[in-house]
């Protein structure tokens, strides 16, 4: 059976968010950021509290409190953000192009507008299942996008995908 879908900049970002949001590397960058933030405003507190200017106190005070609560949320925007403009600056031209994929036996024909490729199941890491989306990871390091949120058949699309044997990582609850 053959599967048609359009791949849109929203389907892009989806899936740098879920690869970001599940790298270790990404936590350690907003847990630095977070702590380092925050201890540069306590010790700029803790200097004014050394020269006695407790305006200057209570403001740097409340700015640590204030990073170190909303630092993540922060962080998280301006990711997003970046992630937009690079889309948009390097996929451009892919937006809404019509892809075909078929499941043949222990293959995935691909066919899109420059031109057609098989993509043998020994090839392909981890099949992922979003919400809105299924994430296919090949050896390369590269992935197959495939928005379920505009399929009619999904539900034949996972059972074909689960049928070769490929290890399943269902994240349903995924939220940037």
């Amino acid at each position: 059976m053959k599967f048609e879908y359009q791949i849109q900049e929203q389907d892009y970002l989806d899936f740098q968010l879920y690869t970001a949001s599940k790298s270790p590397r990404f936590e350690k960058k907003q847990r630095n950021g977070r702590y380092f933030i925050t201890l540069c405003s306590l010790i700029t507190a803790c200097y004014f509290t050394y020269v006695q200017d407790w305006g200057m106190v209570a403001y740097f005070g409340l700015t640590t409190v204030v990073f170190f609560l909303f630092y993540p949320w922060y962080f998280k925007w301006r990711q997003k953000v970046h992630y937009t403009k690079y889309i948009r600056r390097n996929y451009k031209n892919l937006f809404g192009r019509s892809e075909e994929m078929e499941v043949k036996g222990k293959t995935l024909e691909l066919t899109n507008s420059t031109g057609k490729g098989q993509i043998k199941a020994a090839e392909l890491v981890k099949f992922i299942e979003t919400k809105n989306h299924f994430f296919i990871q090949m050896k390369s390091g590269a992935s197959l996008i495939i928005p379920v949120y505009k399929m009619d058949d999904a539900a034949t699309l996972r059972n074909q995908i689960n049928g070769m044997k490929i290890p399943v990582e269902k994240d349903m609850d995924w939220k940037w």
